[in-house]
């Protein structure tokens, strides 16, 4: 077996409290992320744009 050659700071739990997905409930989600009415009339005013794809 190969030896490892990495430095393990924290366990394995606290690794996965820091980078886990974060789960929001219905609640946080309409919190966070929804679109209040300033940002819905400021984002109307930009209209569509085009993509220019660049080889």
């Amino acid at each position: 077996m190969a030896a490892l050659k990495c430095i393990y700071l924290l366990p394995e739990a606290e690794i996965t409290d820091l980078y886990a997905r974060l789960l929001f409930n219905q609640n946080e989600q309409r919190l966070y992320f929804e679109m209040n009415r300033v940002g819905l009339d400021k984002l109307s005013q930009l209209g569509s744009f085009r993509t220019l794809w660049i080889n």
